[in-house]
């Protein structure tokens, strides 16, 4: 499981500790008998230093104190609701669910004991259940910040940061200055570049974020290529190794054999075109992330053929981007050839994407180029699964012939846990006047610190 950053950790950390501090004192949801209540006495001066003691991120010591009150008087919901927090903190997530629990059986619509039962099952991994309390809460509240932000927070751990970024701008629409919801919009942003997704491990004031490291990812996959005239060909098609230096920078190294295996006069004489590979992302604006690539491979002849990759993204209002890229590749005996491409990511809702991209080539030699248009449609399920279809219609000039193109493929990832994504890919290709292409691949995706 990835960590969050300390200054994710810490921003979220003051958003969460300002609810615990307005939940304690009643946030406007609890009846002034019980208020008074609180207030009398000993409890008084109990309440004051639990709320010193949760200032200062002491949460044992803000649950003892709570202790006490409960021990004379047990369905004070004052203190159940403050002690259902120190417990969260502390990631004692069955005994803070208990007290909210006890808290909402006397008051359904507590909004303070809602917001922390929704926050204490997205701390413990279970965003669903999350996300059915803050929909309880802003069904109540719908203008309440704190549901709005815990909502959003709640998308992007269970992996949907197109969602979650709909909700923050929702928020930020509201609340522009929100340090919360300014840096989840940034880390939804992020994840919807490729970074790794942040953890719903609940933040602890005044403590580096749990196991800090570098992540660290590694990528390979194999597959059957079916190719005209009967040939196939099989085997390790691309591999990955990369590194996350920061959340904002991404290194990479690259072996991809597919030309070798999806090209069947190459595949036909045994020979290899591997492209071996550097580059990175780097997201260095809210807004904006690059990605750059530089490569060489053998292709038959021998031709030596260097590649150089570039990719901007623009991400745009309610989890939209724009993206434009391409790659160019000079050979040693003179031929230059190159692609280029335009496309869009669009936020249907917040599981479903669709993606048009248009491709444009030249193989360097004449007039010879290819054209093709891809509409594609993606859906996050939300539990682990993520599937994927497209279908490409183009149009391909060589030799002074023009063939039509189309192109189908579907895919499946399953996050099997916090370290490790499943793959699964087929695609067809077929060019007018010749036999198609079949490929099946399969991959895996892992990740640790």
């Amino acid at each position: 499981m990835s960590s969050l950053s300390p200054r994710f950790q810490s921003v979220y950390g003051r958003a969460a500790l300002a609810l615990v501090t307005a939940c304690v004192v009643g946030a406007g949801a609890i009846p002034a008998e019980s208020r008074a209540q609180a207030a009398s006495g000993v409890h008084s001066e109990e309440f004051a230093r639990a709320q010193q003691l949760v200032a200062r991120g002491d949460h044992a010591g803000a649950e003892a104190r709570f202790d006490r009150i409960l021990a004379q008087q047990p369905g004070n919901v004052d203190a159940l609701a403050g002690r259902g927090h120190a417990r969260a903190f502390q990631k004692k997530y069955d005994g803070a669910k208990a007290d909210f629990r006890a808290v909402l059986a006397k008051q359904p619509e507590h909004l303070g004991a809602l917001i922390g039962l929704a926050h204490a099952h997205a701390w413990a991994g279970e965003h669903d259940a999350a996300l059915a309390q803050f929909s309880r809460a802003l069904s109540l509240a719908p203008e309440n910040v704190d549901a709005q932000r815990g909502a959003a927070y709640a998308e992007l751990w269970r992996g949907n940061p197109a969602g979650a970024l709909a909700r923050f701008e929702k928020l930020l629409a509201q609340a522009p200055h929100d340090p919360g919801a300014r840096e989840g919009a940034a880390q939804a942003r992020q994840a919807l570049a490729g970074a790794p997704a942040p953890s719903s491990e609940q933040p602890r004031p005044g403590q580096p974020a749990p196991g800090a490291g570098t992540l660290k990812e590694l990528s390979v996959w194999v597959g059957r290529s079916e190719l005209p005239g009967g040939a196939t060909e099989s085997g390790l098609r691309f591999a990955e190794f990369a590194v996350w230096p920061s959340e904002t920078l991404r290194l990479f190294a690259r072996y991809d054999d597919g030309l070798s295996r999806d090209n069947a006069a190459i595949a036909r004489a045994g020979q290899s075109a591997a492209l071996k590979s550097l580059g990175g992302y780097w997201r260095w604006h809210e807004r904006l992330g690059t990605s750059a690539e530089f490569g060489r491979r053998e292709l038959p002849g021998p031709v030596e053929q260097d590649i150089y990759r570039v990719e901007q993204l623009f991400f745009l209002e309610r989890g939209h981007l724009v993206k434009l890229g391409g790659w160019r590749g000079p050979r040693d005996d003179g031929v230059t050839e190159s692609l280029w491409y335009a496309g869009l990511g669009l936020a249907l809702t917040g599981a479903w994407r669709f993606e048009p991209t248009y491709f444009s080539s030249r193989t360097g030699v004449g007039d010879d180029r290819e054209r093709r248009l891809l509409l594609a449609l993606n859906v996050d399920l939300r539990n682990g699964w993520e599937l994927g279809g497209g279908l490409v219609a183009g149009r391909a000039r060589a030799g002074g012939l023009e063939r039509d193109i189309e192109e189908g493929f579907l895919r499946a990832s399953w996050r099997a846990s916090d370290a490790v994504r499943l793959h699964l890919l087929g695609r067809r290709e077929s060019v007018e006047g010749a036999d198609p292409v079949n490929v099946v691949s399969a991959g895996i995706t892992l990740s640790w610190r």
